[in-house]
């Protein structure tokens, strides 16, 4: 079943390249070129494919026993690698994409915490207060452009699927993933400290990192005291 989980996820990024390659521009959604032989496969359409079936795959080594929860973080990863293209592509978020999946985790965080679920909307909040704090202080002290509002709603969606406290392990690795890489690109002087770069994807590492490992990190943190 695993592999056919894993199809599921590669026929799947199909979806996800059209999204990505209209909703960011406002155009209306088609198949992909690729599939009506009306243009090449971009090395991008093959990693979203790839990607899509490798996470699909893991996920249901983790959830394979829970499937509401497997079908509930399955889309939520789908979201998460959508933003992800979007924000490396044309540093932008949709709110086409971004405030339906918001809605989307809200309502169905019952489902995915059982009777915990409150700690969902808990998880939610202090991502997007995180989020929000964090882009009026950049913007005031580096000028518009340090974090984007789609960055503020990204946190909140991390929130959510990843509940509270695991939202605060997830803010810990997205912020500890931005740092290496921004390290990492100074040092190869692919960038400046004023470069502008899509801070999305690394809400969205810890967003995914909150949502699968996040109460599995917590409950070791607890027992070392």
């Amino acid at each position: 079943m695993i592999v056919v989980y894993a199809l599921l996820g590669f026929a799947l990024g199909a979806l996800l390249n059209a999204l990505a390659d209209a909703l960011p521009l406002h155009r209306t959604v088609t198949r992909p070129a690729y599939l009506s032989r009306r243009g090449p496969l971009r090395a991008r359409d093959a990693a979203v494919h790839l990607v899509s079936a490798s996470l699909f795959a893991f996920l249901w080594t983790q959830y394979d026993a829970r499937p509401v929860r497997l079908v509930l973080v399955s889309i939520s990863t789908l979201v998460l690698l959508l933003v992800t293209v979007t924000d490396i592509e044309h540093k932008r978020i949709p709110d086409s994409v971004i405030l339906p999946a918001i809605a989307f985790a809200a309502i169905t965080s019952p489902l995915s915490f059982g009777d915990g679920w409150p700690f969902a909307l808990v998880g939610g909040c202090v991502g997007f207060l995180f989020f929000f704090t964090a882009y009026a202080f950049g913007n005031r002290l580096w000028g518009h452009g340090a974090l984007g509002q789609g960055d503020v709603k990204l946190g909140a969606f991390v929130g959510l699927i990843g509940g509270f406290p695991q939202i605060l392990v997830g803010l810990i690795v997205g912020l500890f993933a931005g740092g290496v890489v921004g390290a990492l690109l100074l040092l190869v002087r692919r960038a400046s400290l004023r470069t502008a770069i899509p801070y999305g994807p690394f809400i969205v590492i810890g967003g995914f990192y909150a949502m699968v490992w996040g109460a599995d990190v917590i409950r070791w943190y607890a027992g070392q005291f």
